[in-house]
């Protein structure tokens, strides 16, 4: 999902848009002739649309690395409370830090959730330590360690969603160089991917392929959800019978309001992430989809006031670390796999 703007909650929304969207989200880089043909139109009038909703940031198409894939094998969420006058000044401390990746200001039994990941326990620890623990403000807070089961960007098509990978991929310079780049830019041609990248086009598409084969990047487009009414999200902490755990799980995945589960360790069993147009869609969900939901004993519901900061993981190749991989492109021949291309 992407941060509220003022901007996209301005913006008028028709149906063709909707329809754009919707195309979008299903396949993010899909040629815009084949987005006209879907579309009844014109190929240059997609483009003036596509503009249009990305200028007022109601959209906009990014490569999404899981992070499990590059070795952060520890996804936690805190739920934070503050003392009185220190709830901005907390949430901006913890927002700078750069293992978190998510803060918002809530109402519910925390003043802040906060989403983070780590490479293992040690930073975990460190990060409590050093990090959340040392923040002013900070009267006392519960770590929820997560497993994601499901995550579904999509608003609009009807899709399920992928599932992170369970382990850490194998990754060379190439990969990373690849990732990198796609990441600054995620419709790049492939053929001019190749020339950044000092390789040859088709080694650019096996690779391509084979990450995205893999699950270690997907191509998503980002909607506002307040662009298209959706007026609130909040987290809900599900609490399971021991034996039906993962059938729950199952079951909220299947949801059509629930964009993101988890299974957890701590507070919650399972935790549901949700958007809603108005309280009573809330209620809806709550009563008439997760509700029926045999095995789920008690549910309690975090909802978002303010979303202070929300990002995605990104592969470190920028500044000097960028321009020496450019310098030295030839340098990001690896040992070629089976069946790729030595040109």
């Amino acid at each position: 999902m992407t941060s509220e703007t003022s901007i996209s909650k301005l913006v008028r929304i028709e149906e063709l848009d909707l329809r754009l969207i919707e195309l979008l989200e299903s396949e993010p880089r899909r040629p815009r002739t084949e987005l006209a043909t879907s579309l009844g139109i014109s190929r240059p009038t997609v483009g003036v649309m596509l503009q249009r909703l990305i200028d007022a940031r109601v959209i906009r198409t990014v490569c999404l690395v899981d992070h499990m894939a590059l070795g952060y094998e520890n996804t936690a969420l805190f739920g934070i409370n503050v003392t009185p006058g220190t709830l901005l000044d907390v949430a901006d401390r913890l927002a700078s830090l750069a293992p978190i990746h998510y803060v918002a200001l809530s109402a519910g039994p925390f003043d802040i959730v906060s989403w983070g990941i780590f490479k293992g326990s040690d930073d975990l620890l460190s990060f409590l330590t050093e990090g959340l623990g040392k923040i002013p403000g900070v009267s006392c807070y519960e770590t929820i360690m997560c497993h994601e089961l499901r995550i579904s960007p999509a608003l609009l098509a009807e899709n399920q969603g992928y599932r992170p990978r369970e382990c850490r991929a194998s990754l060379d310079q190439l990969d990373f160089g690849l990732i990198a780049a796609l990441q600054r830019n995620s419709t790049e041609s492939t053929a001019s991917l190749a020339v950044k990248l000092g390789t040859s086009q088709p080694t650019v598409v096996r690779r391509m392929r084979r990450l995205l084969n893999e699950g270690v990047i997907r191509f998503v487009t980002m909607v506002s959800a307040a662009a298209l009414g959706y007026n609130g999200n909040a987290s809900i902490g599900i609490r399971v019978s021991p034996d039906r755990i993962k059938d729950v799980a199952e079951a909220v995945a299947g949801c059509r309001s629930v964009h993101t589960v988890s299974l957890c360790t701590g507070r919650y069993d399972v935790l549901a992430w949700v958007v809603f147009r108005e309280r009573r869609h809330l209620m809806r969900i709550l009563t008439e989809e997760l509700g029926r939901i045999p095995g789920i004993n008690a549910m309690e519901t975090v909802t978002n006031l303010k979303t202070i900061k929300w990002s995605y993981i990104h592969v470190d190749w920028q500044g000097e670390l960028w321009k020496g991989l450019k310098r030295q492109s030839h340098r990001l021949r690896p040992q070629h796999r089976k069946g790729e291309s030595r040109k």
